[in-house]
């Protein structure tokens, strides 16, 4: 589950600007736009998450994990 600082003027999910909200705060609401729209800036993912990613990927594989090369 990742984790997404406000970055807008508006609020989001009735949060202001600045606070962090996660995945679950936001059901049925399109994350990549508010992304990229620049409303949401992802600041990480919980335990998990990265658990779950990582169990999948062979070694040295980045790109399934998202990460830059």
């Amino acid at each position: 589950m990742r984790k997404f600082r406000i970055i807008g003027s508006c609020e989001v999910a009735g949060r202001q600007p600045g606070e962090t909200i996660s995945e679950t705060d936001l059901p049925n609401i399109n994350i990549d736009a508010l992304i990229r729209s620049n409303h949401l800036a992802v600041i990480g993912k919980t335990k998990e998450t990265k658990n779950a990613e990582t169990s999948d990927a062979e070694p040295g594989d980045h790109d399934q994990l998202g990460e830059p090369e």
